[in-house]
């Protein structure tokens, strides 16, 4: 808010002297992002929402795969008759559903204190499949591995808050320097931020470009989860 402020006096006091002149050295050039001015607790209410994405489908992902190991029903699914790449779609789909669940939960405390409502329902549903379908499948992938609950937990908290951060959580990644902007163009959370704002507040946003990396990124990691998830099927470890 201070810089923000900062900036505006500053550009206010140059186009006044500016406008005194004939001529000046300096052109105020402004590009306007969204169609109004967004109340801070608005605007960051839909960024902590996109971090509940990115948390909710990393721990679900892992939690469905750590339960079977603590249960000790890896071998039931071992010895499943049906194809690896059935069970695996199978837990993924009832992933995403819980996800949805929570995230309902988040938008209706989050209507009651905002009254901001998304403005374009189809575009937000399917940004929130793709998000929830991308992080359940990582989470999965992670779950097969590490078969613990509690580390699991400990695990998505971390991983969702550091994509969420490098994904512009805070702010726009202009403000962070050139590494963090490479890092942010590869992270989903940085798209998802930018689409699901979109759907709140429209706004001079890429969507060809957010979707499109959403897409993409959800296949790759749908890809990754049946071929670990099978694998790990037709291994002899049996716990």
């Amino acid at each position: 808010m201070t810089k923000n402020f900062r900036n505006r006096l500053d550009g206010a006091l140059v186009s006044y002297i500016d406008s005194l002149r004939n001529g000046g050295n300096i052109i105020i050039a402004e590009t306007t992002v969204y169609e109004q001015d967004i109340p801070w607790d608005t605007g960051f209410g839909v960024s902590v929402f996109v971090f509940g994405l990115v948390l909710s489908g990393l721990l679900f992902g892992m939690l469905s795969m750590t339960s079977e190991w603590e249960n000790k029903t890896t071998k039931l699914l071992k010895l499943s008759p049906y194809p690896a790449g059935i069970t695996a779609t199978g837990k993924i789909i009832a992933n995403i559903i819980k996800c949805f669940v929570s995230g309902l939960v988040f938008l209706i405390i989050f209507f009651l204190i905002s009254k901001a409502l998304p403005v374009h329902t189809l575009p937000f549903s399917l940004s929130l499949l793709l998000v929830y379908g991308i992080f359940v499948c990582v989470g999965m992938c992670i779950g097969i591995y590490i078969k613990s609950t509690l580390t699991a937990f400990l695990i998505s908290i971390a991983t969702a808050l550091a994509l969420w951060v490098g994904g512009g959580g805070f702010g726009p990644l202009s403000y962070f320097g050139d590494i963090a902007n490479a890092l942010g163009s590869i992270n989903p959370a940085t798209y998802a931020i930018e689409v699901v704002r979109w759907c709140y507040f429209n706004g001079n946003v890429n969507l060809a470009a957010g979707f499109t990396f959403l897409s993409l990124a959800f296949i790759a990691a749908f890809s990754l989860i049946i071929f670990i998830y099978t694998r790990w099927v037709r291994s002899e470890e049996v716990r």
